[in-house]
């Protein structure tokens, strides 16, 4: 705590209870006075500057080992299909374009053309590395082939055959065009996807925490949204 200087009448009061009360003394007694309590006033001022920088210095170390601690760029804004959705192939300029419209509802953005002459069309037998995401969860993954492996423990691709009624049609129409090796984001609306039928490829792991649980979360919902994402790379087409 700090001291407050002593109001000057009571230093008066107290000269004057010791005979100091004289014409002559009584000016020096004031002179002397008004000095220690400009002294004192001065020592406590000095003692609230004292405290006031060491707060203000308290302060600034708090302020910058907070701003060592938080992460850098953890305030930066990206692209929601960025950051939402991983991708089979790095980040490139091509996330700021826009996805091509399709009149069914149907939504794509290619990431990379692919080679060769064969394209993904009607007949086509076609095997893809696929990723399939659930929106209205906030892109929770609930397919992948990287996950569904064979008897070696590798990767088992997707096969089915556009418009054979193997696979949901939405998925179908969005990699009708692709060539081998091209890569794109496929966005299916609800009733191009499993309302189209339940038992349509791509079909998730079974058990508990596995992807069933998680598409089913949504499907036997009717107010949550079941328009799904799916990361496509062309394999093969025959």
């Amino acid at each position: 705590h700090t001291m407050e200087p002593p109001p000057l009448i009571l230093l008066l009061l107290l000269a004057s209870s010791v005979g100091a009360f004289q014409p002559a003394h009584f000016m020096q007694a004031s002179h002397r006075t008004v000095s220690a309590v400009a002294s004192l006033h001065c020592s406590v001022e000095g003692e609230r500057n004292e405290v006031s920088r060491r707060v203000l210095l308290r302060t600034a170390l708090s302020t910058t080992a907070a701003a060592v601690v938080q992460p850098f760029g953890s305030n930066a804004i990206a692209d929601k299909t960025v950051t939402k959705f991983s991708t089979q192939a790095p980040p490139t300029d091509k996330d700021s374009e826009p996805f091509t419209q399709l009149p069914s509802g149907v939504s794509f953005r290619e990431y990379k053309g692919g080679a060769g002459d064969g394209t993904v069309a009607q007949g086509s037998r076609v095997t893809v590395e696929l990723v399939g995401r659930l929106l209205n969860l906030n892109g929770v993954k609930f397919f992948s082939t990287k996950e569904k492996t064979d008897e070696f423990g590798e990767g088992k691709p997707l096969t089915f055959t556009i418009g054979a009624g193997e696979a949901l049609p939405g998925l179908e129409e969005g990699i009708v065009g692709m060539k081998k090796g091209a890569i794109r984001k496929v966005i299916v609306p609800p009733a191009l996807g499993y309302a189209a039928g339940t038992g349509l490829l791509p079909q998730p792991t079974e058990g508990p925490g596995q992807g069933r649980a998680a598409l089913d979360s949504v499907l036997k919902n009717p107010r949550r949204d079941a328009t799904l994402l799916f990361e496509v790379k062309v394999e093969r087409i025959r």
